[in-house]
Order: structure tokens, then sequence, then C-alpha cells
């Protein structure tokens, strides 16, 4: 998915949560959450299997870019894992615009010649291959006033992440005659890992903020800044597909069920937490389940496509019916649950209304696991809570190097696995043996 801001949490997100409704969220059933006696299957779930399966995933760098053959092999892998587990298995292809950076390079030429580190923001515009050279302007923020009093016209821009949109800020420099973006992070010392949507007219890359700040301060004394940008990139027609494996009720439920999912890719990185630690643990969730007697369907969904604006889900759930959509009793989404110390369980906005959310507080302070209530709106969940679906989002926090090339499986944290894992089959078995008492208003 576009994980533009994903670091960014309400302050309430550090704070352990203490009470059922933190943030000021409210139950949507009539059943007292409170009272639930969480049965524990903690016994039951394999981390070392949870951890074997991202191990395979996260195998190589660039592992599971959308729309290219890591993403397609990896389909193929979680449908099998299901299929092995005796679900009926659907697969829904789409079509995706695939990219993949093959490389940049941001070499400053003047007033003296040095070469400093950067990364392409996903479908930036590929460069001639001997680059484009041009004199450097700052446009602060990248608004309009800016971006004409710096005068941007035949040169390249640096400009600050926030605010607004990396897409917006660079299809305006192109508007105004810019030839290229470079973006920095104020008071983070870290390359950008970003996505510009669709395909830019002009090149966009993102340098660090020490490097950034070197530039401005040479341009405020007055000495003309020379770089030279290269970006060797690959954009593409392509497809992807969401896997979707069926646990069917024991008895007839008419179609009411749950949605527990993940996506599968990731970013031009080894994607061990973002996202293969969800989707592993989706896997690990489902084997659980499948011994468990429910009175809902429970569906199993390996979303394609997320990073690059939440295309899988948005695909799954445009391609229900109203009936369908109304029988959706709650949707889990997990999105990297390997690294941190902070079991956080997400709602779109602090104040909607989420029996999964409340009953996974609830049964992480039985567990006594450190956890957080707060809000997120950059994963799968947010496309089923567009079409009035309770959702929980389950994060560990925080994991600062997702997006880059240390998202590896070294720093994946079994026991993080093991408990959410847990908390997951905990709360979806307490929804489905009770339909009727927690079923949406």
């Amino acid at each position: 998915m576009k994980k533009t801001q994903k670091l960014i949490s309400a302050s309430c997100a550090l704070l352990i949560t203490l009470s059922l409704t933190g943030c000021g969220s409210k139950s949507e059933s009539a059943v007292n959450v409170n009272n639930i006696n969480f049965t524990d299957f903690s016994k039951d779930i394999s981390a070392d299997r949870i951890y074997d399966n991202i191990k395979k995933l996260s195998a190589t760098d660039n592992a599971r870019i959308t729309g290219f053959e890591g993403e397609k092999t990896s389909a193929d892998y979680i449908a099998k894992q299901f299929k092995n587990m005796g679900f009926t298995v659907e697969e829904q292809s789409f079509p995706v615009k695939a990219y993949k950076c093959l490389g940049t390079e941001v070499n400053i030429t003047a007033p003296e010649s040095k070469k400093i580190d950067s990364k392409a923001l996903s479908y930036s515009k590929e460069t001639p291959k001997d680059g484009i050279t041009s004199e450097l302007a700052y446009a602060g923020m990248g608004s309009d006033e800016e971006l004409d009093q710096a005068k941007v016209k035949g040169k390249i821009v640096l400009m600050e992440r926030g605010g607004e949109p990396f897409k917006i800020k660079t299809q305006r420099a192109y508007s105004k005659g810019a030839l290229g973006a470079i973006f920095y992070d104020p008071n983070v010392e870290k390359l950008i890992g970003a996505t510009l949507m669709q395909p830019s007219d002009i090149p966009a890359v993102s340098i660090l903020d020490s490097e950034g700040r070197k530039i401005i301060k040479t341009l405020d004394s007055g000495t003309p800044v020379k770089v030279t940008l290269k970006v060797d990139s690959e954009c593409k027609d392509s497809t992807s597909r969401n896997i979707i494996a069926t646990m069917k009720s024991n008895k007839d439920c008419k179609g009411k069920n749950i949605v527990i999912g993940a996506h599968y890719d990731g970013v031009d990185t080894p994607a061990a937490n973002d996202n293969a630690s969800g989707i592993a643990t989706v896997l690990e969730a489902a084997r659980v389940m499948s011994k468990q007697k429910l009175n809902c369907d429970v569906k199993f969904i390996a979303f394609g496509a997320e990073e690059i604006g939440l295309v899988g889900s948005k695909n799954y759930v445009n391609s229900l019916k109203r009936e369908e959509k109304d029988n959706i009793t709650a949707m889990i989404n997990l999105d990297m649950v390997g690294v941190g110390d902070t079991l956080t369980v997400h709602t779109v906005s602090n104040y909607v209304n989420s029996l999964p959310a409340d009953l996974a507080v609830s049964c992480m302070n039985q567990f006594k696991y450190k956890n957080a209530r707060t809000e997120m709106e950059n994963s799968d969940h947010v496309s089923f809570h567009s079409i009035g679906v309770p959702v929980a989002f389950f994060e560990y926090s925080m994991d600062t190097e997702y997006h880059t090339d240390k998202d590896t499986i070294d720093r994946i944290q079994k026991d993080n696995l093991l408990k959410a894992c847990n908390v997951v089959v905990a709360i979806c078995k307490e929804i489905g043996k009770n339909l009727e008492g927690f079923s949406k208003k």
C-alpha cells in the first residue's frame, strides 16, 4: 500500500490502553466485551511456522513488488498453503501499473562535486541514461506561491515532505516547468519510501534530511547549486491477484462471515515485516481456526497491490453485491506485526464504532499484552470501513525501518507473531460462536 504517513500516529498510540473504549471509540454490540473469558490459543500457534513463511516470502531483495514475478510467485505459494488446509480457494485478478526502480543517482556538480544517497519515489519518471543536469531551486513545502517565488522553470526543485501528497507537489512542480523533483523529510534522517500513485511527468526522488539542509544553506548564502539527477526504472501494464480462502460455517449462516486479511505485496525491499509478517500470521491463524467450530464463514484474504493504493482490497469490496457487503460482520487486518513492543489496534478514526477493536483491547488486556488503541488510514481495513464494516487493524509499533532494505527476516520477533495471531484467533472465535450478539446494528 501507499504508506507515506504510516509512522505518524495519534498521541494516544503511545499510551497503553487501560480501558475498553480507549481514544473515544464505542462498542457496536449489546454484549459486554469486558465480561468475556477469551480462549488462549498460544499453545496451538507455531511462531516458528509463521517465521519460516516470512523467511520464504522475504528471501530476496525486491521480493514481492506489485505486478512483478515475486508477487505472482508469492500468490501461488499462499494459495497452495490455503488449499492444503482444505479451504475453498478463489483467485481474483485485476490490472495494475507495475513499477520497479533499478537505480538512482543524485550528483552535486557545483559548487563542489559530490554524490549523495537517493531513492526514487514509486512511479517516478525515468531520465535519459546520462540523467538531467540543471540548477537546483528550493521551494519549501511546494505550494503554488513557493514554486513561483523559486522560479523553478527549467530547474530541478527541492521540496520538503509534508502537507500534501507527493504526487500533487510533483505535478505542481511539473506544471511550473520544473525538470525534476527532490524531496527530503525534515528531522528524519532517512530516505523517503513513498509512492506517487501513478506515473509522473518528471523524475522524483528523495534524499536525506542532512543533505537537504546543506543544499538549502548553500542556496541561502547566494551560491548556486547544480545537480545531475538519474532515475533508471521500469513501468509496465500488469496484473495482481487477491487470494480468497473460505472456511465454511458448521451450520447454515446465510452467508454471514468474518474477513481476516493482509497484503502480501511489498516495495523494493525484502519486505519481511511489511508485510510478509502479516500474511504469514494470517496463514497460521487460518490453520488454527480450521480446527474450530464457528457459526459463520471466515474468509482469509491475501490482498495484492496494497502498496500502490489499496488496489486489491478496493477491488474486492467493489466486486461485492450489497447483500454480500452487509454479511461481513467484521474485518481484521494485519500489517507489520513482526517488529516493535506494543501491539496496536487501529480503526480509521478514534471515534468510530468498532466491535472487533473493542474485543481486541479487552482480549489484549486479559492476556496482559502491552497494547494501544488508535487510528490509522493507510492499510486495507480502510476499504472495508468505506462500506460500513467494523474493522480492526493490528500492527506492532514502531518499526522505523519499513520500506527500507533493512526490512529483513533477522529483525522479526517471534513473540510478536504469536501474540498477534493469538488475539486474532481469540476474538474471531468469540464473534463466530455468538453471531447474533455480535452482529452489526
